[in-house]
């Protein structure tokens, strides 16, 4: 996956809202999650190489939706690390696909 400056306009250039394929894989990743298996979001170098580009931006993120102990109480459900990039990296793809989804059934 190309990467761009920011987690959102990379996932907006993956995703690609403003096409009907676009809005149904966006569509499909807010209905049944990320382990349905998505594109670039398979494979553990894949997660990897996406969790170092945006690390800062993803902490940011869960900060905002589970406020400043988000990792700790994630480290209590014992993840090892990989585990625990996958469920992060997932999780903000998935809060983005909502909020895409949101916004266009808004317009």
């Amino acid at each position: 996956m190309k990467f761009y400056p920011t987690l959102t306009e990379t996932l907006a250039k993956r995703f690609e809202p403003g096409t009907d394929d676009g809005m149904s894989e966006i569509r499909d990743v807010s209905e049944y999650g990320m382990s349905s298996g998505f594109s670039g979001f398979i494979y553990y170098h894949e997660i990897n190489e996406f969790f170092n580009e945006f690390e800062s931006e993803i902490e940011d993120m869960m900060e905002d939706l589970y406020g400043d102990n988000w990792l700790a109480e994630m480290a209590g459900q014992s993840y090892d690390m990989q585990d625990l990039r996958c469920k992060l990296v997932w999780s903000v793809v998935e809060l983005w696909c909502s909020r895409a989804v949101d916004l266009v059934e808004a317009a």
